[in-house]
C-alpha cells in the first residue's frame, strides 16, 4: 500500500471531489473495496462510512508469544485521520498482568510533508491495566497518518489455549501471529460478546479471514474487521 498516495489522495478528497480518470484504476478499486471512497457520477467522493470513526486502522500487526515461563505480546497500527482538528486519542491494554511495557516509536503526517515523531503519554498504570493516550499538536488533517504500537512482557504461566485482540478502530487489515509453546491441532476465529462476562461468548467468524497452522504457529489474516474484540481459540496435538 502506498501510504503517502492515499494520505494525498484522502487530503484532496476531503476538499473536492475528482474525476475517475485522475485515479489509477486498481488502487480505485481497492479504495471503493475498503469503503474509503464511492463513485458518484463519474467522480471519486469519500464514502460516508469513512466518516464514522475519528480514525480508521489501514494495517494492524499483532504477535503473541507463549512460553513455558514467559508472554509476550506485540501490536503496530497504522491509522489515518478521518476528521480535521483532532487533538487526541487514546489506547488501553488490559489483558495480562505487565512486567515491561514499551512503545513503538510513533510518528504522524500527510506522508507529502515532513513525518513528526510523537510521545504517547501514560494515563493510568495498574499491575494489569495501561491507558495511554497522544496528545496532537498541531491538530490533525484529514487523511494524516499515524504509525504506533507497543509490546507487552509478562512473566505468566498461561495454560489457557485462546488469545483476545481489541480492534479499537474499523480495520481494514488485521494481522495477528500466535506462537504457542505446543503444537496445534486446530483453531478458530471469533467474533466476542460479553466480553467482561464470566465467560465471554464466541461467535465463529464465516467470512473475510484466512487461518493457516504450521507446528506451534498460528497465521490469521482478516479484511474489514468493524471495531471490537476477535478472540483466536486453538487445541494442542496429542
Amino acid at each position: 500500500m502506498d501510504l503517502a498516495k492515499l494520505s494525498s489522495l484522502i487530503n484532496r478528497l476531503s476538499k473536492t471531489s475528482l474525476s475517475v480518470n485522475e485515479v489509477d484504476k486498481s488502487f480505485l478499486q481497492f479504495l471503493i473495496s475498503f469503503k474509503l471512497v464511492k463513485i458518484e457520477d463519474d467522480k471519486i467522493v469519500l464514502d460516508k462510512n469513512f466518516f464514522l470513526h475519528d480514525f480508521v486502522i489501514l494495517y494492524t500487526e499483532n504477535k503473541v508469544t507463549i512460553s513455558d515461563k514467559n508472554y509476550t505480546r506485540s501490536h503496530s497500527y497504522i491509522l489515518v485521520s478521518t476528521k480535521e482538528g483532532l487533538t487526541n486519542f487514546f489506547f488501553t491494554y488490559d489483558l495480562t498482568p505487565i512486567k515491561v511495557f514499551r512503545f513503538h516509536k510513533s510518528t504522524r503526517g500527510l506522508l507529502t510533508d515532513s513525518i513528526i515523531e510523537i510521545e504517547p503519554k501514560i494515563i493510568e498504570r495498574k499491575p494489569n491495566l495501561i491507558k495511554f493516550s497522544f496528545q496532537l499538536d498541531p491538530p490533525t488533517s484529514i487523511g494524516e497518518i499515524i504509525k504506533t504500537g507497543y509490546y507487552v512482557y509478562s512473566e505468566i504461566k498461561r495454560d489457557e489455549k485462546i488469545e483476545f485482540f481489541y480492534i479499537p478502530y474499523p480495520s481494514f487489515n488485521v494481522k495477528i501471529q500466535i506462537i504457542d509453546k505446543d503444537k496445534v491441532k486446530n483453531a478458530s476465529v471469533n467474533k466476542v460478546i460479553l466480553f467482561l462476562a464470566k465467560e465471554p461468548v464466541l461467535l465463529p467468524l464465516r467470512e473475510n479471514y484466512s487461518l493457516d497452522i504450521k507446528g506451534n504457529v498460528i497465521d490469521v489474516n482478516l479484511s474489514n474487521v468493524e471495531t471490537g474484540i476477535i478472540g483466536i481459540r486453538w487445541v494442542k496435538s496429542d
